[in-house]
């Protein structure tokens, strides 16, 4: 193939953009007509056109502008991709400074169930509310909850297994009758 040195007219024909197009359409797999790919078409033909030496294959020029087009879109997927890198690392900052809190009306839905809770823990005889309480709250096993209360392990046990179905049951009646 012989190479040459042209200069040809300076403003670059309409096939010439066009070519461009189809060169980053291809690369970038979206349509010719997509905005990004009509940037760097444009973008591969000026780069074309500025240059002081052109060189042509066999006269065309169509080949050196598709070697542009080609660096042009490559270019451009780069960015896409730094820029999505930029925006996982914006949300993932974001969604460490967000409130996770929850919504006023979980807050109130989680006021109300912890109100009816403390009415029926309340109703509860002592013992059951005693052990349920160092069970849940302290975090105690039966062993030490018998020790502290001064009772064997199968009364903490029955007492544990009745507070929480009296606690249910109570709550499902709140629930149910607003008592």
């Amino acid at each position: 193939m012989l190479v040459q040195q042209t200069h040809p007219a300076a403003s670059p024909p309409p096939a010439l953009h066009a070519h461009a197009s189809r060169v980053v359409a291809a690369i970038v797999r979206l349509p010719a007509s997509h905005a990004d790919v009509e940037d760097c078409a444009s973008e591969a033909v000026r780069r074309a056109f500025e240059a002081t030496d052109r060189p042509t294959v066999d006269g065309r020029l169509s080949a050196y502008v598709a070697g542009i087009a080609r660096h042009v879109a490559l270019d451009w997927i780069r960015s896409k991709k730094r820029e999505r890198a930029r925006f996982a690392d914006d949300a993932e900052a974001a969604s460490r400074v967000a409130d996770r809190g929850t919504s006023p009306s979980e807050r109130m839905s989680l006021n109300q169930r912890y109100e009816s809770l403390t009415r029926a823990l309340e109703r509860l005889p002592q013992s059951q509310r005693q052990a349920v309480l160092l069970f849940h709250q302290e975090s105690l096993d039966y062993r030490a909850i018998g020790e502290r209360l001064g009772v064997p392990v199968g009364t903490v046990a029955t007492w544990i297994a009745r507070g929480r179905a009296e606690l249910v049951s109570q709550i499902e009646r709140e629930e149910r009758y607003g008592q």
